[in-house]
This record gives C-alpha cells, sequence and structure tokens, in this order.
C-alpha cells in the first residue's frame, strides 16, 4: 500500500495547514463565473453545426440515367386539345407531343376544371369526301324571260329555297319561262317556304314533251309569272316530285330546316340570328379559306346539314359557318383559337355553351347533337317550370314579358377563354436542351395572332422528388448560406402583352450534393433563370424552357466538434483557470505579507 500511495498525482494536503483568505475567496467567485461562462460558450460551440460550402467537378454526367423534370403549369388561353409538350436537347433527341405522366385539365375563364383530357380522344378524324362528284341525271333551267333569255340558273335535284335560287343566279323572283330535262320533274312556288300557289313541270312525253314552259305554259300549269320562290327538282316522275315537294313544305312549316342549308355568318347578322333562335341550337364553324382542316371539313359540314332534316331534332338545330378572315374581330370575341372551331350556342345567348372537340364526321356531329339536344330540352323545361313559380309567386303582378335567364343544366362549356393546367414528370437528358408548350395539333390550323402564351408556373423543379420534410430543412439551409433556390419559377405569372410572342425561360442549373447528419447524402438541383418575350417568326409563339447544365457542383456539408475535442477544452478551462488564479492568489498573498512586514519593519 506504501508503494501505491507514493505513486500518486494527486497528493492531498492536510486541511489543518491550509486556510482561508478574502482574496483567495473573491477570486474563486471570480474563476468560478469565468468558468461557467467559457464552459457554456464551449458547450455551445460544441452544438453548433456549421455549414461548409466546396466547388468541386459535377460527378454527374458519369450517370446516363435521364433526369426528371418535375412541373406544373397553367396556360389561362391555351386549349388542351391544342396543346403539345415538346422536349429536344444538343443531342439531336425529338420528343412531340409527350403524353406520359402528363396531366392536362381544362379550365374554364375562372380556372375552375372543367375535365381532363383523355389523349385517346385528341387525335381527330375527318370524314372523307367522294374522289369523284356524283353526276346528276338532269337539271331544270329558269330563265328571266319569256323567250328564254335573259339570266339562266341551272338546277339539279334538290330542294331551294329563295335564298339558293339567287345564290344559282335566279334573281328577283323574275321567272318567265323554264325548261325541265328529260327525266326531270320539278314543283315551283310562290314562297320560299314552298308554300302558296305551287305548279308541277315536267317531261315525261305529256304536253311539253320537250320540257320547254313558256310564260303561258307556266300560267296555265298554275303558275304566277315573276312570283317563283322556291323550287323542288326530282329526277324521276312528277307524282313523286309533288310528293317530295309537299314533304319538304311540311317539314318547312314545322321548323325544320332545309336540306343542306348552312347559314353564312358575319359581323353584322350574327347575334340578331342567335338572339331570335332562343328555341333553338346554333351550331357554328368557324373557319378560315386557306385552312387545310376547314376545307377538309366544308363537304363533311355540308353533307351533314344534308342529312340533318332526316333528325328526329332536326327542327331544333339550325347549322352555320363563320368566315374567321373576313370577320377576324369577331372570331376573336368568341376566343376562335385554331381552325376549325365549331361552337354550340343555346337560348339566344351570343355566348358559345360548348366547344365541340371530336371527329369531324356526320354520324360524330350527329352524336353530339343528339346529346346536346336532350341538355336544351332540359334546359327548357326546367327555365319554363322557373317561370311557372315566378307565376304563382307574383300573381298579378307578373310579368310574362321579363327576362328570365335560362337554367343551365349539366354544361361543360363556359362563356369565356377556356385554359389548360398542365402537371406531370418529363424525361431529359443532362445535357443542355429546352421543353416548350407549343400551340399545336395535327388536325387543326393556326394563325400567330390569335395565340397568348401567357402562363402561370405552379412549380419547376430538376432531379427526384425530394420528400416535403426534408426539402423544408434544405430550403432552410440555402436560405442561411443563400445561393440559387431550388425552385426559382415557382408561383410567377408571366403576362404576354402581344398574342404573337413566345415567352422563353433560360435556365443555368447548379447540382448541389448535401451531406447532413440529419438527411444523409442527397443531390438536389439548383438554378437560376432569366426570362424574356420575344416575337418567334418560326414557329407558333410558345412557353420555352431552355436549360443547362453547370459544369460543376456545389458541396454543402456540416462540420460539427467532436466530443474528445469538447471535453478537452472543457478540462483545459478548468485546469488553466485553476492554475492561473492559483498563481494570481499566490502572488496577492506575498505581497500581502510583504507590506505587512514592511509595516512591521521587519524587512531587512
Amino acid at each position: 500500500m506504501g508503494g501505491i500511495k507514493s505513486f500518486d498525482f494527486f497528493r492531498k494536503v492536510p486541511k489543518d495547514f491550509t486556510e482561508g483568505s478574502t482574496p483567495g475567496s473573491i477570486l474563486s467567485v471570480f474563476a468560478t463565473v469565468i468558468m461557467v461562462t467559457l464552459f457554456f460558450l464551449e458547450l455551445k460551440s460544441y452544438m453548433t453545426v456549421k455549414i461548409i460550402t466546396d466547388i468541386i467537378m459535377d460527378p454527374s454526367p458519369m450517370d446516363r440515367s435521364d433526369l426528371p423534370v418535375t412541373f406544373s403549369l397553367t396556360m389561362p388561353e391555351l386549349v388542351c386539345q391544342f396543346a403539345s409538350i415538346d422536349v429536344s436537347d444538343m443531342m439531336g433527341t425529338e420528343r412531340q407531343g409527350v403524353t406520359k405522366d402528363i396531366t392536362m385539365t381544362q379550365l374554364d375563364d375562372k380556372g375552375n376544371p372543367i375535365g381532363v383530357l383523355d389523349y385517346n380522344e385528341n387525335d381527330l378524324v375527318y370524314e372523307k369526301a367522294d374522289a369523284e362528284k356524283e353526276e346528276h341525271p338532269c337539271t331544270v333551267t329558269l330563265y328571266e324571260h319569256a323567250d328564254f333569255t335573259g339570266w339562266k340558273a341551272s338546277f339539279e335535284p334538290g330542294e331551294y329555297d329563295h335564298a339558293k335560287l339567287e345564290k344559282k343566279g335566279a334573281m328577283n323572283d323574275d321567272v318567265e319561262s323554264i325548261v325541265v330535262e328529260k327525266g326531270c320533274s320539278a314543283v315551283i312556288a310562290q314562297n320560299g317556304e314552298h308554300d302558296g300557289w305551287q305548279a308541277v313541270l315536267q317531261d315525261d312525253g305529256g304536253e311539253n314533251k320537250d320540257g320547254r314552259y313558256t310564260s303561258k305554259d307556266l300560267e296555265a300549269a298554275g303558275a304566277v309569272l315573276n312570283d317563283v320562290s322556291s323550287l323542288v327538282v326530282h329526277h324521276g316522275h312528277h307524282e313523286e316530285a309533288n310528293t317530295k315537294h309537299t314533304k319538304v313544305k311540311e317539314a318547312r312549316a314545322s321548323g325544320i330546316p332545309q336540306r343542306g342549308q348552312v347559314d353564312t355568318l358575319e359581323w353584322s347578322n350574327f347575334d340578331e340570328y342567335v338572339k331570335h333562335r332562343k328555341d333553338k341550337m346554333v351550331v357554328v364553324d368557324f373557319y378560315a379559306p386557306w385552312c387545310h382542316w376547314c376545307k377538309l371539313l366544308d363537304p363533311v359540314w355540308q353533307a351533314t346539314a344534308e342529312k340533318l332534316p332526316d333528325q328526329s331534332y332536326a327542327k331544333d338545330v339550325r347549322m352555320a359557318k363563320v368566315d374567321c378572315e373576313a370577320n377576324g374581330q369577331l372570331c376573336q370575341e368568341h376566343n376562335i383559337r385554331a381552325y376549325p372551331t365549331i361552337q354550340i350556342y343555346m337560348h339566344g345567348q351570343n355566348k358559345p355553351s360548348e366547344t365541340y372537340y371530336g371527329d369531324r364526321t356526320t354520324d360524330a356531329f350527329f352524336q353530339w347533337m343528339e346529346h346536346e339536344h336532350k341538355i336544351l330540352e332540359a334546359e327548357q323545361l326546367a327555365t319554363k317550370q322557373v317561370v311557372e313559380a315566378k307565376k304563382i309567386e307574383q300573381g298579378p303582378d307578373f310579368d310574362p314579358n321579363a327576362h328570365v335567364e335560362p337554367v343551365r343544366l349539366h354544361q361543360k362549356g363556359h362563356h369565356g377563354v377556356e385554359g389548360c393546367s398542365m402537371d406531370g414528370v418529363l424525361m431529359v437528358k443532362r445535357v443542355p436542351g429546352n421543353f416548350h408548350i407549343n400551340f399545336a395539333h395535327d388536325n387543326m390550323d393556326y394563325k400567330n395572332s390569335l395565340i397568348n402564351a401567357t402562363h402561370l408556373v405552379g412549380h419547376l423543379t430538376f432531379g427526384n422528388v425530394v420528400p416535403a420534410p426534408v426539402m423544408t430543412k434544405l430550403e432552410a439551409i440555402n436560405a442561411r448560406e443563400g445561393g440559387p433556390g431550388f425552385n426559382a419559377l415557382r408561383g410567377q405569372n408571366f403576362v404576354s402583352e402581344h398574342a404573337d410572342r413566345t415567352y422563353e425561360h433560360f435556365i443555368q442549373i447548379v447540382p448541389t450534393i448535401y451531406k447532413m447528419r440529419s438527411v444523409g447524402e442527397i443531390t438536389v438541383y439548383r438554378y437560376t433563370v432569366t426570362s424574356a418575350e420575344h416575337e418567334d417568326t418560326e414557329r407558333y409563339p410558345s412557353a420555352k424552357f431552355t436549360f443547362q447544365f453547370s459544369p460543376m457542383a456545389v458541396v454543402v456539408s456540416e462540420e460539427t466538434v467532436p466530443l474528445y475535442h469538447f471535453l478537452t477544452e472543457v478540462c483545459a478551462i478548468i485546469g488553466g483557470l485553476f492554475t492561473v488564479f492559483s498563481m494570481f492568489t499566490g502572488i496577492i498573498d506575498s505581497t500581502m505579507k510583504s507590506l505587512q512586514k514592511n509595516n512591521l519593519g521587519k524587512l531587512g
């Protein structure tokens, strides 16, 4: 035991051989305060995490996998059916009309969802017209004067009202002679509705074997000269023609449109035309003469009008068309963005109830019209019930001429510009490239002045989606340290002041590697962006996002004080302060003793 005690670094001095002093007590208190303060400062330093930023060469080019781009974008004046998301890069990649992992939601003019675009229905089918026009076996020719002179107008089998007669060249009802070719029969009538007096004309071996009707012949048949306003031509016996004329007259009397009737509307008569047809559906084809797809639609549209009188709902439908080149302002007011655009108008309102995006075939048109007609009937019934309820409620004060807003049921359409919200993920190569939202459709034509590329970016991020809690921590670190953001375009609205401009965003991507104890090692992609609007003369206006990658990567890591370092510093503080203040105590004690001896005269 004696040997062990001799090896003692911490030998004790008996308390009886020590004594306290006032200076020592003061210095002890002062040393304790300093010691505690330094301890907590050192503890704070130990618990503080320092962020260290380094710059290295970007290792990601060695990764040959594609980089995901997650985005949410809203274009308030782009119809989803007209939208195309295209991707290209400097390696020659060209992908157009990307739909994988992309959801497009149709929006009304207030930003409310209308429905989700079905890509399978986005490709339009155009009905092919016959390559060769059917040869009509006979014609009937009307002449201005009694001697078969003056203007003349020839008509093939079909039905013709006053407007169609004039369109063919029969002016002002001034008919005084007619020639009916062999095999043909005709019925002329007084009024454009195929009623009034009527006369049956033929070339079937009767009195007029050659089919030539002079003014006297016409009067003898019951016609009144210079008063012909409608005509029915039939290839066959005159009795068949008379039967056909009767059916046409009955159809017109019941409100069924004329066979093949497509009314031409323009800025001067559009509103009045729709307003005076409150009980009907007005289906309008907005077209441009130069438009290839409009030319394909025209014979289909006409064929639909030819067959419309055979439909059960025909009396409630009117077909029309508008030339947007000649009526540009009218088409802009009705939000026409592409050609051809087909819209339906109901209840006499000059705002469309719905825009048609289906196939351009006769069967598809009739299926759509039938569906819309059911809606029209339901709305008319509901509106009538509202009127009846008001009549009972108001009693004698009820005004039958007061305007009642039509009840709208199950309508997908709206009264303003249709927009589109796009959400999804694009896969791009890790090389400079771009992706852009184009106004494009394989089966429609466009005009730059009708396109507006205004857009709102909900979010745009590069790389794999980071969990929200982790992203919150990274954003907090990034906010302290500064530098590019992870989602620099989030919530930004880009308004195109001109309808024929492209908005382009130039994005510089900076790969960033975070090495954190709380999240581990994770690679994200921050970016800076510069946006500019310019006139695009090579393609249709669009929203374009051009990106390139920085060759350098940023490494953000945490640095902490090791535990052994903290313990060493604490020991150093305690030992150092004890030693220093022990020295101070010794110096003070020696000084005080010297002064005491000096006062007693004991110093030599």
